[in-house]
């Protein structure tokens, strides 16, 4: 139990449903039965036994306490490192979330644009395209430490570019040829087969 605390692995103070037992509960059974043995061997109660085989069964059992508690130690490293890949996932999908999401308004204030000739739509869809590509900047950080991931984020980031040049070629159509050159452009559907690439 004593091992327990020290090494933070609950089970060895904690078992199922049962009360823990306290930490200086612990550390007191560990004095007790240091003085136990002190006894014994200064009182010669033990007089079948020689001290010597007495300090050998007591020196086998510090080693089988350090080696479950180091076998609990590292069963709990692993787990923290389990958690921390988990953490890490988790902070890499809410950050792909939060680019697609800025793609959806990207696409929609180019659209927006594309139809009513209104300049905030496409001021608006210039600031959304910078919040996408500072996104994707931050999800290549934060897969840099795995190549699997990595692979994935480049074959994203090859349909996000793609997304946002057609974006660009809507906008652009919108300035110098006027309305019905950019809603000929949505119309094709393109831009729809590349958002539909990067939701699935």
């Amino acid at each position: 139990a004593f091992c327990g605390y020290a090494f933070d692995y609950p089970p060895l103070y904690h078992i199922g449903a049962s009360t823990p037992i306290a930490v200086h509960a612990a550390a007191g059974f560990v004095f007790l039965a240091a003085g136990a043995l002190a006894a014994c061997l200064e009182a010669d109660i033990v007089s079948r036994i020689s001290r010597r085989s007495v300090y050998a069964g007591f020196a086998l059992a510090i080693a089988m306490t350090a080696a479950i508690s180091y076998g609990a130690f590292r069963r709990m490293e692993g787990l923290r490192e389990a958690n921390r890949w988990v953490t890490h996932s988790l902070e890499v999908l809410a950050t792909a979330r939060d680019v697609l999401g800025d793609i959806v308004e990207a696409e929609s204030c180019s659209g927006g644009f594309a139809i009513s000739g209104d300049r905030s739509f496409r001021e608006h869809f210039l600031s959304d395209r910078a919040a996408v590509l500072a996104g994707l900047d931050g999800l290549w950080d934060e897969v840099g430490d795995n190549p699997s991931q990595r692979s994935r984020l480049a074959r994203l980031k090859a349909l996000v570019a793609e997304k946002l040049a057609f974006m660009d070629l809507v906008v652009s159509a919108r300035d110098r040829q006027g309305r019905a050159a950019a809603l000929g452009l949505i119309a094709r559907g393109r831009g729809k087969s590349i958002m539909d690439s990067l939701r699935g």
